[in-house]
């Protein structure tokens, strides 16, 4: 078996365990476990230590920043569904959730492109460095004290 194969063996296994937990902490009428036990990023956790060994950081930052942006979608879709059980029953209750997750999840998306791009701190320095003629290679070859890179 190759490593990428066992890798998904383990996020599988790891998946499986966590429904498991909540499923037996829910039968043993501890809500409070069951919710600890359902919120653990352990998949957050696996799906961005695949995504860092599969693409790297810059694709691990993008990843992260995209769970963010879902994240009121996800909010809205438990609260619909909360509201939701005690009138329509399981599994009634998750159908109209289930149609607004994606739906506001789209819609998160669509703003996200609409915003203007901010640089950040790295990027602001690089085009600072770029405007005043400095590069790397120029810096390597003066040395630190004869290139001026403050603020």
């Amino acid at each position: 078996m190759n490593q990428r194969m066992l890798q998904y063996v383990i996020y599988f296994i790891a998946g499986g365990t966590l429904a498991a937990l909540v499923a037996y902490f829910a039968g043993r009428g501890n809500p409070f476990l069951t919710a600890l036990v359902g919120s653990i990023p352990l998949m957050f956790l696996l799906n961005i230590n695949l995504v860092y060994r599969a693409t790297g950081i810059s694709s691990s930052l993008a990843y992260s920043k995209g769970v963010l942006l879902i994240l009121p979608a996800f909010v809205i879709f438990v609260i619909v569904t909360m509201w939701l059980l005690p009138r329509l029953g399981m599994p009634k209750a998750l159908l109209p959730g289930m149609a607004v997750y994606p739906v506001l999840a789209l819609i998160s998306q669509a703003k996200k492109r609409r915003l203007p791009k901010r640089m950040d701190n790295n990027d602001n320095a690089k085009n600072k460095q770029e405007k005043e003629g400095i590069t790397d290679e120029r810096q390597t070859e003066a040395g630190p004290e004869e290139v001026n890179t403050s603020n």
